[in-house]
């Protein structure tokens, strides 16, 4: 006959955190999970009709796009690298969110960037298209798919809170 064991609380507290990086060995985090939703959105996502600007006077053709650029917050910071190629209008485009990180080529039409192809900001906010505008002596770059926010932004708050309306700014600004 086997007397039962009897494990000390220690010995629990170990076999718990045992089973528990088992655990985040074998079933991928949410992160991950949601990584991959945005890169199945990105292999089905399609352009919708262009948003434009209200002020239609932000648009600039001749703002520097070369450099870093960023967005948002502790938790949901994006940033942009642009770099100049040896084709006039045409670079190379860093792109980096939580989501994933790509590298595109992107081409300039007046105050329009397109890239080569979409990135993720989240899984709600995929865009391949940003508008260049130059305000109160600051350059943004604008996704499309973020105009919208931006033109409600520009509206609620004039030009007092930048850091609502959806823009990348040069980084250091």
């Amino acid at each position: 006959m086997r007397l039962p064991v009897h494990l000390s609380h220690m010995e629990c507290l170990v076999i718990v955190a045992i089973i528990l990086v088992l655990l985040g060995l074998v079933l991928p985090s949410l992160q991950d999970r949601q990584s991959w939703d945005v890169h199945e959105e990105l292999a089905s996502w399609r352009a919708g009709p262009d948003v434009e600007l209200a002020e239609s006077n932000l648009l600039s053709s001749d703002v520097d796009l070369r450099g870093a650029w960023q967005r948002g917050g502790v938790r949901n910071r994006c940033s942009l690298k642009v770099l100049s190629t040896s084709i006039a209008d045409t670079y190379l485009v860093e792109f980096q969110s939580a989501w994933g990180e790509w590298q595109t080529t992107a081409f300039r039409v007046g105050p329009r960037l397109t890239l080569g192809h979409p990135v993720a900001e989240n899984p709600e906010t995929i865009f391949d298209t940003l508008w260049i505008i130059h305000l109160e002596g600051d350059d943004y770059l604008v996704p499309m798919a973020r105009a919208t926010d931006f033109n409600q932004a520009r509206l609620d708050a004039g030009a007092e809170d930048l850091s609502r309306m959806h823009a990348f700014r040069r980084a250091g600004d």
